[in-house]
């Protein structure tokens, strides 16, 4: 799960950061920020949502949340510091955090995410470590374990009293090639394809029901004179897996048996 993730990255981010001798608590916040804008079914979700409105990335919805959706009412907001901030919106995209810990968090979480995601794959049937490529093998070996230690420690033998966080050039060489065999035969993978699509339905099909029935938007002001396209897109952007799901048979799928 996403919680799942978010944990790891925080876990790993951690131990980085200690080796480093920097700020292990910032690198922590913003561990448990970076994911919390992210939409039903991950990158599905979020490519969806796209397709609707034009822009939308979950990084940058993150951010969102932290700076303007958890300050309604008589909730003021998490107050969160600017490198807390910067390190959310800057895990992912274009601008790099200007922070060292935020630096952390974007290597990190694209290490903890493959891994993970390599033995979730290897559970579900969908390939075994013998099938990686020769030199994912030879530098990380076959286990997610052996494969988060030899990042982690090239990261901190390469950044150590840096001023940026890094990888030696063979390693990062050596994550992309283990990033294009994940996006090949687990992200992209024809088997998943089906299960790509009915996600990518049920969120945009949430989304249309939202923008032409605003008020079943459970949470929200009742009664709003007004609902902006961007309440829509904070509303279905919020929705876990599961609950996205149910909201969708409430809406699409017939009670009765005919």
């Amino acid at each position: 799960t996403r919680m799942t993730h978010t944990l790891e990255v925080g876990q790993i981010g951690r131990t980085v950061a200690r080796a480093l001798r920097l700020n292990e608590d910032l690198v922590e916040a913003i561990a448990m920020g970076h994911d919390v804008g992210h939409t039903p079914f991950g990158h599905v979700g979020e490519y969806a949502l796209r397709d609707m409105v034009g822009h939308f990335n979950h990084n940058e919805q993150s951010l969102r949340m932290v700076e303007v959706l958890e300050r309604h009412g008589d909730h003021q907001g998490l107050n969160l510091t600017t490198a807390v901030r910067d390190g959310i919106v800057g895990h992912t995209g274009a601008t790099i955090p200007v922070t060292l810990e935020g630096q952390i968090i974007r290597i990190v979480d694209r290490i903890a995410y493959l891994c993970h995601d390599f033995d979730d794959a290897q559970r579900a049937g969908m390939l075994t470590a013998e099938a990686l490529p020769f030199e994912v093998r030879e530098h990380f070996g076959m286990t997610p374990s052996s494969m988060i230690t030899a990042m982690v420690e090239d990261m901190v033998r390469e950044s150590l009293d840096k001023p940026a966080i890094s990888m030696s050039a063979d390693v990062e060489m050596t994550m992309n090639l283990f990033r294009q065999f994940m996006f090949k035969h687990v992200y992209l993978a024809p088997a998943l394809i089906p299960d790509r699509k009915k996600a990518s339905h049920v969120v945009k099909n949430l989304f249309t029901h939202f923008m032409e029935h605003p008020d079943d938007m459970e949470g929200c002001e009742t009664g709003k004179a007004f609902y902006s396209t961007r309440d829509v897109v904070d509303y279905v952007a919020g929705l876990t897996d599961q609950y996205a799901i149910k909201l969708f048979k409430q809406y699409y799928i017939p009670n009765i048996t005919l």
